[in-house]
């Protein structure tokens, strides 16, 4: 293969397995590993950065020897492990091969291209190779070949004829726990991988005499074991046969040898057999008649193994083959190369042999091949190369001897192995079917862009699958497809995120600059409250505060209330005939208000008692006194920040406005005062006076540290007659001759560029117009004072503009300080990092934190690949975790031809979902101004926020139409007096006092919505910059997915695209209950959102880019074409219409010759995003059953019925469900304990009914069902209301009939077939599509490969139509040997899904995982 396509490191992912180091024995492994131990993955990304930087030859064998030594049963054993690419029990997962192999295949390769080669064979078998009688008839042909003393072609040597089986997986480990009882743990020390020579003389002798006695009896005890139960078994379960690889010291040379021993890690010790790879086991067909002909002629008639065997690169023993020639050595590898072994091993399947320690595999022939024989073909790639194919007879074992019984049934046709070879491609050429825009490049050779290569991304995974197909479409037989599975990481998930957090911090910080400034004009509005200097204050803190006030435009008053002089009738509340020579002087109650120019509502300002005399008093003492600091406004909004109320504007000649301070003073009569209850006479009526403090500015430099004397003229409030004087003393003070200062409002920023509208949210205050604006951009009043007749919408602003402010000053300060400046440094940060992290891949010069220490699903710096338990990071909240572009790429062999055929890509990812900022109550900890009753009853996901957001917004209406009710009630009750007191010559007042009990309700009702509400919005606007961020990288890696499967261009999607959107499908597997419930809620509206993006391609020789161009780019690391993206928002009016626009710079000659011409030219693709969600868990079915899931298995363990007619077996069968169920009912994924919490039995059904409109709207739009019309001429599909004001009445168009049955059949029920029909008619709609659940791992894993099974099969059958049999199979090859294991093990450390026997139980039967992929723990007590 051209070293210009290969990767030099392809044959690993980060799966190797653990090998002794030189010094050390072999360790054995299990599920249990403990934390600290390194993981395979990152053991294997270690043997490569070391193998690419030799500088440390050393660290290599200690990274990958050390951290186990704790433990070991068999490192008294002297024998080391086999190569065996994947640890565990489950699967040949061929993505990596042993770090020492690589290492040494690295080191000694002669081309100098840094390429390794690996070769796939695919193994099938003729009927003369299916053993009747299975295990049975091995067992006598053993006895009888050993009564007859052996010899002849079918002779074994003692390692073959060895009942130690060399294909055990897992030495040490406890292969009946792992493999649920279908796998030899008795033989997990029968790798003989290396002799030691420990003793000499005659203890060696004895030592071997002892052994083989201990073996034989253990031999004989087996035999008998094993004949037993196959006879109680009566042939009711079949035999499993399986095919292995092995290299066997004994038929190589020594120098080979030693290099094969060196490669292994095990010191050069002699070698015996080394276990490279082996197949699936299937079960053994019972033996048919034969009919003649050979291998390709029999149909069904043959041993088919799905996994091919895969050879690694051996070439570095080639070498040293060729170097033992050249010397003359005589060694025998020099002359005839490197023997590899293929061996057919055989196992009983009777029940009594499942579980039990004894069960053996038995080696029933071999046969020898050549190394050379296997390599490449010749070209660059399998697609559209060659591959070879060649007949192995066997050479030894049962099937190689002619007196077998086998042997005998079919002279004609003696047992043979037919192997087609190919290259293993680990890296798809770019491309190339199968390749993917977002797929990484591969490893370059330079050491270091590997490094930087490595501490970007994990190695790709993939594995081969082989099927028969029968007959082709041409008519022709015997063709087989390759079905190659790979999940690589996308490129372009980390650049997008990062391209978000840039446009949302700016965002952000562009609402925390107009939060702060909004709370210093607050400060200067509410000058009376924030600079009220308390009389306890101290006297040096009292100054400064009025300093500050002066220099910030404010004016002190210093006022003191002397008395109030009554004068004409000396009645008042019921005190009479008042003499200023009383001893003792009578007090009536006061209180002092300020009224502002801006507010219907006056400020108290204190409370207290006065004398009440009849007389001027002779001795001005203060009984009340008051200081504060009221703004000085100029009457112009621009400046001053806020309108002052309708017909003050032009009343001050000076041009200055401060306000005016009220007096009041009670003038009640009491009656029917009984049993302490006080009623008011209807007679009574208030005295007041009114203050203007604009006369004083021009005196207040004069006056300057002196108290003058006023006197204010006393009132009736309803008649308008003067009753009196109140007295009082005045200092007023004020800088530059009273005048205001310099210093003017700076202009706001925008709303319109801050974060809550840059995520679409209208604020729902828009309407109201309550002041401040903090999050919208207030019509201007001009335009509104323009209009002939105002709307009933103005009228209101209007009335609420006269209102003051909604939001508290305290409240502004908190929001501009905390809860803002929290989000903005929490965006700002997170882009700083996610940026380095993305140039780090690129410039040599910019270095981020090593931490290749740490284990892979324990690393929380930014990557393309999160880590599903890093879901609590707040730094890593804006990228989609464990994202992995699936493809499943299928070629045909035939004839000697590899032909590509077909692709299907998934992209798996967990919930796009704000978990860091969790599921609970929102915003109470963030804003405590707000109270716990304000912050209460906020909680769960975006859905059910913006759901009680619109609560909220509803309960500020009512409470602002209260208020303005109550505002004209008040005005028109002060009507009545209105005539009195104009007769009077006294002017009506415009302000309400604060003593109204009604308005005073309603108003503090509204400022506690209105507080509520903008802190919620703000909650939500911080949640979906985190889930959109998610969201949009997994859609656009589908997207360019889809870009790249040059199908979809031949078939004219692009135009479709380009017209009507790209459709990408989203396929929840989430349960609505608890903290599933809040992920499906921020799903939900995540992929809402997508809806608004417009993806841009663009020839990176073009600058397109606005926004300061390419400083707004950012690159994407390790792309081969796809070179930066950049990400900007358009608001276009309202919030909720806000747009992205989201530019991908491509490679020139990319984008000339491979980019469809309807996507060239700065042409828009829309994102048509649509959501169908499904509960497939047990706690789904118990939200279905509408009990607590609980409850129902302690009923079902005691015998009780079920409230459902879904069937989940007997319960009483599982083990450990009458020991408690707490521990058991968990999500199904990791680490963090979700609670039983809320659940919504009906979320699934709207959001599925919902997801079908969308989807229904898009296959009218792209196909119409109209005679005679064209796609082309159709118009785009409506997405939802707001794209049109009245929604078409579409009826379920013909292709989305079976998925509108599904919905309609799925309420209350866990209708899997609704994500399936989802996903199929996506597909014909050349949408693309992704899976998810809380993790991306256990139950997405399921979910695709179920998806992939059912296109492997369909193709094979070619039709939509195929055997659910058939399909469970192929998903149950690929649960097991596929991809997703390793990704569980990427994501938690631990080569398992995260399901235990009572979970599966209650899954659907398409998603049921095989038994021995899932772990099962005993409840915690």
């Amino acid at each position: 293969m051209a070293a210009s396509l290969m990767n030099p490191f392809q044959q690993f992912t980060s799966t190797a397995q653990q090998q002794p180091s030189q010094q050390q024995q072999p360790v054995a492994t299990s599920s249990s590993t403990t934390a600290n131990t390194t993981t395979f993955w990152q053991q294997s990304n270690a043997a490569i950065a070391t193998a690419i930087n030799p500088s440390s030859p050393s660290s290599m064998w200690k990274s990958l020897g050390g951290g186990a030594s704790s433990s070991s049963s068999n490192n008294a054993s002297g024998k080391h492990k086999r190569v065996v690419p994947y640890t565990g029990p489950i699967a040949n997962l061929e993505s990596n091969w042993d770090p020492w192999l690589h290492h040494a295949a690295n080191n000694n390769n002669d081309n100098g291209s840094n390429s390794i080669n690996t070769t796939y064979l695919i193994v099938m078998a003729n009927q003369s190779c299916i053993v009747p009688g299975g295990v049975e008839s091995v067992l006598k042909w053993r006895k009888l070949h050993k009564q007859n003393g052996g010899g002849g072609k079918g002779s074994m040597d003692d390692l073959t004829m060895n009942l130690d089986s060399t294909m055990s997986l897992d030495d040490g480990g406890d292969a009946t726990t792992l493999f649920g009882g279908e796998y030899d743990s008795a033989n997990t020390i029968g790798n003989n991988g290396v002799n030691n020579e420990g003793s000499s003389g005659g203890n060696k002798k004895f030592g071997k005499r002892f052994k083989s006695g201990l073996k034989k009896a253990q031999a004989s005890l087996a035999h008998s074991v094993t004949s037993i139960a196959i006879k109680a078994d009566g042939g009711k379960n079949p035999d499993w046969v399986c095919a292995s690889l092995h290299y066997l010291g004994g038929r190589n040379g020594d120098v080979v040898n030693r290099g094969m021993s060196s490669a292994i890690g095990s010191g050069g010790g002699a070698i015996s057999d080394v276990c490279l790879c082996k197949t699936e086991w299937i079960p053994l067909p019972p033996p048919t008649s034969f009919g003649g002909g050979d291998l390709q002629q029999e149909e069904g008639k043959q041993l088919s193994f799905a996994v091919p065997l895969c050879v690694p690169d051996l070439s570095f023993l080639e070498s040293a083959a060729a170097a033992a020639s050249s010397g003359g050595g005589g060694d025998i590898a020099a002359d005839n190369g490197i023997v590899l072994t293929v061996r057919l091993y055989l196992r009983s399947g009777a029940t009594l042999l499942k579980a039990a320690a004894i069960k053996k595999e038995y080696c029933i022939g071999e046969s020898s091949v050549m190394y050379s024989q296997l390599g490449s073909s010749g070209k660059d790639d399998v697609s559209g190369g060659q591959y070879r194919t060649m007949n192995l007879q066997f050479t030894n074992g049962m099937l190689a001897d002619p007196s077998s019984f086998t042997y005998n049934s079919n002279p004609d046709s003696p047992p043979m192995l037919n192997l087609m070879t190919l290259p293993r491609i680990k890296y798809n050429p770019s491309c190339r079917i199968g390749w993917s825009l977002t797929d990484p490049t591969p490893m370059p050779p330079s050491s270091a862009a590997a490094l930087r290569w490595l501490n970007m991304f994990q190695l790709p995974l993939d594995q081969g699958y082989a099927y028969p197909m029968g007959t082709t479409a041409s008519g022709a037989a015997g063709a087989v497809i390759l079905a190659n599975e790979c999940a690589r990481e996308s490129t372009v998930t980390l650049p997008i995120a990062t391209a978000c957090a840039k446009l949302f911090s700016n965002a952000a910080m562009q609402s925390q600059q107009r939060a702060s400034m909004i709370a210093a004009q607050s400060r200067r509005r509410e000058a009376v409250r924030s600079y009220a200097i308390p009389p306890e204050l101290d006297i040096n803190r009292a100054n400064a505060i009025v300093d500050m006030a002066l220099k910030d435009g404010c004016m002190e008053v210093n006022m003191g209330v002397v008395a109030f002089v009554v004068t004409g009738d000396k009645s008042i509340g019921g005190i009479h005939n008042l003499t200023s020579g009383a001893e003792r002087v009578p007090s009536v109650r006061m209180s002092v208000s300020f009224q502002r120019h801006d507010s219907i509502f006056e400020e108290g300002i204190i409370t207290g008692s006065v004398p009440l005399l009849d007389q001027s008093p002779t001795h001005p003492n203060e009984a009340m006194k008051a200081r504060f600091c009221p703004r000085i406004m100029s009457g112009v909004p621009e400046k001053d920040g806020f309108e002052l109320l309708h017909g003050v504007p032009g009343t001050k000649p000076n041009g200055k406005y401060v306000g005016n301070v009220r007096f009041e003073v009670e003038n009640t009569s009491y009656a029917n005062v009984n049993d302490n209850l006080i009623v008011p006479s209807a007679q009574s009526a208030p005295i007041e006076g009114l203050l203007e403090l604009e006369p004083y500015l021009e005196q207040a430099t004069a006056h300057e540290g002196k108290k003058v004397p006023v006197l204010v003229p006393a009132i009736d409030a309803n008649t308008g007659k003067r009753t009196g004087t109140f007295v009082l003393v005045l200092q007023v003070r004020a800088l530059l001759n009273g005048a205001s200062s310099s210093q003017t409002s700076d202009t706001l920023p925008p709303a319109s560029l801050g974060l809550v509208s840059v995520v679409g949210l209208d604020t729902l205050m828009e309407d109201l117009a309550l002041a401040p604006s903090l999050d919208y951009d207030p019509p201007s009043s001009t335009s509104s004072q323009q209009l002939p007749s105002a709307t009933a919408v103005e009228m209101r602003r209007r009335q609420v503009a006269t209102m003051g402010t909604f939001l508290t000053p305290r409240y502004l300060q908190n929001q501009a300080d905390g809860v803002r400046s929290n989000v903005t440094s929490a965006l700002c940060d997170r882009y700083d990092k996610y940026y380095n992290s993305v140039i780090s891949g690129i410039s040599p010069d910019v270095a981020i934190e090593d931490d290749s220490h740490v284990e892979l699903f324990e690393r929380r710096s930014p990557r393309p690949f999160r880590p599903s338990n890093s879901r609590s990071d707040e730094l890593l909240a804006g990228i989609g975790f464990n994202v992995h572009c699936q493809g499943l790429s299928i070629d045909v062999l035939q004839n000697g031809a590899v032909t590509p055929a077909a692709v299907h890509y998934s992209v798996t990812h967990g919930a796009p979902a704000d978990h860091a900022a969790g599921f609970g109550f929102q915003g109470v900890e963030e804003n405590p101004d707000l109270g716990a009753e304000a912050s209460s009853g906020a909680r769960g996901g975006l859905r059910r926020l913006e759901m009680k957001r619109v609560e909220y917004a509803k309960e500020l209406e009512d409470s602002i139409s209260g208020l303005i009710r109550s505002v004209g009630e008040h005005f028109k009750m002060r009507a009545q007096v209105a005539s009195a007191r104009q007769q009077a010559g006294v002017k009506m007042s415009r302000h309400i006092p604060p003593g109204v009990p009604a308005i005073a309700h309603y108003r503090s009702k509204a400022i506690e919505c209105a507080q509520r509400l903008n802190n919620l919005t703000w909650n939500i606007a911080a949640r979906r910059a985190n889930c959109f961020s998610q969201a949009l990288g997994i859609a656009v890696t589908s997207y360019l997915a889809s870009l790249s499967d040059g199908s979809h261009a031949s078939k004219g999607y692009a135009s479709i695209w380009q017209r009507h959107g790209y459709l990408v499908t989203f396929e929840g597997l989430l349960s609505a209950v608890g903290k599933e419930l809040g992920m499906i809620e921020d799903a939900s509206i995540a992929v809402q959102m997508l809806r608004k993006v417009n993806i841009v391609l663009v020839s990176d020789d073009v600058n397109t880019s606005s926004n300061n161009g390419e400083s707004q780019r950012v690159p994407v690391a390790h792309s081969p074409f796809v070179n930066w993206v950049h990400l900007a928002c358009i608001t276009n009016g309202s919030h909720s219409k806000t747009q992205y626009r989201l530019e991908i710079g491509l490679n020139p000659p990319y984008y000339q010759n491979r980019v469809p011409e309807p996507l060239k030219n700065g042409a828009a693709v829309r994102l048509f995003p649509v959501l169908f969600q499904m509960g497939v868990d047990i706690r789904q079915w118990g939200v279905n059953a509408g009990r607590n899931v609980s409850s129902q298995i302690k009923d079902k363990s005691k015998g009780g019925g079920l409230s459902t007619s879904e069937s989940f077996g007997d319960a009483q069968n599982i083990p450990g469900i009458n020991e408690g169920v707490g521990g058991l009912i968990n999500d199904g994924d990791d680490d963090d304990g979700d609670e039983v919490g809320m659940a919504d039995n009906e979320i699934g059904f709207q959001l599925n009914v919902d997801g079908f409109r969308k989807l229904n709207a898009y296959a009218h739009s792209v196909n119409p069902t109209v005679a005679g019309s064209a796609a082309a001429s159709s118009a785009p599909p409506i997405f939802d209301s707001s794209e049109q004001i009245q929604m078409q009445n579409l009826p379920p168009h013909p292709l989305l009939v079976p998925l509108s049955e599904s919905i309609k059949a799925s309420a209350g029920k866990m209708e899997h077939s609704v994500l399936d029909h989802a996903a199929a008619s996506c597909q014909k709609l050349g949408g693309g599509s992704t899976i998810f659940c809380k993790s991306g791992k256990d139950r997405t894993g399921m979910q695709v490969t179920f998806k992939e099974a059912q296109f492997i099969q369909r193709f094979i059958d070619r039709k939509d139509a195929v055997s659910s049999e058939e399909i469970f199979a192929k998903a149950t090859t690929l649960r097991i040997y596929g991809n997703r294991v390793p990704i569980c093990e990427k994501n938690a450390g631990e080569a398992m899904y995260a399901f235990n026997p009572l979970q599966a139980q209650f899954m659907p039967a398409m998603l049921k995982p095989p038994p021995i992929t899932t772990q099962w723990k005993k409840p915690e007590t």
